[in-house]
């Protein structure tokens, strides 16, 4: 018997068994991640180098964060990292339906955090925060006589460059992995996945889970270190 003709459907002629296609294809999103950690580290050893430079200047940059905001985005990635891996679940079961359900649940909750980064770029656009449109003066004490004011330190400018490039690389990844959940509901709808083939929703799961852990590390290192 042809081994194509059952389980073996989708393995591909330069692999012996499914399990070894499985595995090369994990060894090599692992190898992709390396070089994304990579990416990301660069900027986070950065960001910890210039707050040791300037202490004073990036606490007061993350005081200004509106981290009740944050706390509402961490909410909706830990809830997108549980339900994915729901749907691996359901994947490897072979509950099809279940698996487009919540990978759409999590697509959805993404738009729902791109929304709140949206609105949170917005205040902190209109509260002179923005590196291009970075005023010493913060806008609410602008009409202040001047032994009133609150003068930022000319560094929070650069406090707000690197925060602009984390959460905006960020984003950037989370809208790329929001684009490979539905390329996964679509192929899922199709059939192309059961309980002895799911290889590719299982990368895309790790995919997201990567992109659920730097939104952790930006929280706890941008917002939360207030002190």
């Amino acid at each position: 018997m042809d081994p194509r003709s059952t389980d073996n459907l989708h393995l591909h002629e330069q692999f012996e068994t499914l399990q070894q296609q499985e595995y090369a294809a994990t060894l090599g999103m692992w190898a992709f991640m390396a070089t994304e950690f990579l990416l990301i580290g660069v900027l986070f050893v950065a960001y910890g180098v210039c707050r040791m430079r300037w202490p004073e200047a990036f606490r007061r940059g993350s005081s200004e964060m509106h981290y009740w905001l944050g706390f509402f985005e961490t909410a909706i990635i830990l809830t997108t990292s549980f339900l994915v891996t729901l749907a691996l679940r359901a994947a490897k079961l072979g509950n099809n339906r279940q698996v487009i359900a919540l990978f759409a649940t999590t697509v959805m909750l993404g738009a729902g955090f791109l929304t709140i980064k949206g609105t949170e770029w917005y205040l902190e656009y209109g509260e002179g925060l923005v590196p291009g449109y970075f005023t010493t003066i913060p806008t609410k004490e602008a009409h202040l006589p001047p032994d009133q004011q609150h003068p930022r330190p000319v560094q929070e400018r650069l406090f707000m460059l690197f925060y602009y490039l984390l959460t905006g690389t960020h984003a950037v990844h989370m809208l790329i992995g929001m684009g490979l959940l539905s390329t996964m509901m679509f192929l899922t709808a199709r059939g192309k996945f059961s309980a002895s083939y799911h290889t590719p929703i299982e990368l895309v799961g790790i995919y997201w889970h990567f992109v659920d852990l730097v939104w952790i590390f930006v929280f706890s290192s941008v917002y939360l270190l207030r002190q």
